[in-house]
């Protein structure tokens, strides 16, 4: 009976496999994705307390907070949802690009800087969800705050998506910088490194490779050549 299941299972579902690496990778993004909302959402849960309680002089304050955490909460939802998830929601227009990027940093200590003009019909499909994760890594390379300059052109035929990240101390953990490289494996991940390692196979799904490379004290680059 059991092999009888299995087969109506392949049946069903065909050429699904499931793998080891594929459920640690699974549980290190969820693992990660729920440490970064857990301070918002337990803001939000703070501020209704102080609500509830019917202290007048903290009413102003509680429902600042509830308001600012929600909407962080809500931003960083919608950006994972397009940069981590799976769905038919487009990811390669600049202006949703942008927006995602603009709501995601708003409650962070990065800004954005953005070209006046990307050329989208020249990069390959699926390009805007490397940019995510790129902008995403290149959010963590700034532990004291700074900025992110999106540069994206077109250099033989190729294209290329660079995020610099300028501002204080700026670079990637070492743990994350070595998630980067072709060689890393799930196993050697933890929630800390598994964006970088992610961004990485995003990039490597479309035939490119992410090259990180600290250009001075307060200026880190990432860089993504992509196929013609």
């Amino acid at each position: 009976m059991a092999r009888h299941n299995d087969i109506l299972s392949q049946e069903r579902h065909p050429g699904m496999t499931h793998s080891p690496d594929d459920l640690r990778l699974a549980e290190l993004l969820a693992s990660r994705l729920c440490h970064d909302l857990v301070g918002p959402i337990s803001a939000i849960s703070n501020g209704m307390e102080l609500l509830e309680e019917g202290m007048s002089d903290l009413d102003e304050e509680a429902r600042r907070l509830v308001g600012d955490s929600a909407g962080q909460a809500a931003g960083a939802l919608q950006f994972f949802r397009i940069a981590f998830g799976f769905g038919a929601s487009p990811t390669d227009e600049p202006g949703q690009l942008r927006g995602l990027l603009e709501t995601f940093l708003a409650h962070r200590k990065a800004t954005i800087g953005w070209p006046e003009r990307l050329p989208a019909e020249r990069l390959p499909a699926g390009w805007g969800k490397l940019l995510l994760n790129m902008a995403a890594l290149a959010a963590e390379a700034l532990p004291l705050g700074g900025r992110i300059e999106v540069v994206a052109t077109v250099v033989d035929g190729h294209g290329q998506l660079r995020c610099l990240s300028v501002g204080p101390d700026a670079g990637l953990r070492p743990e994350v910088a070595a998630a980067l490289d072709a060689g890393a494996t799930v196993e050697a991940q933890t929630p800390r490194s598994v964006l970088g390692f992610y961004a990485a196979r995003v990039a490597a799904r479309l035939g490119a490779a992410l090259a990180a490379e600290r250009e001075a004290a307060d200026r880190f680059a990432l860089t993504a050549v992509l196929p013609a």
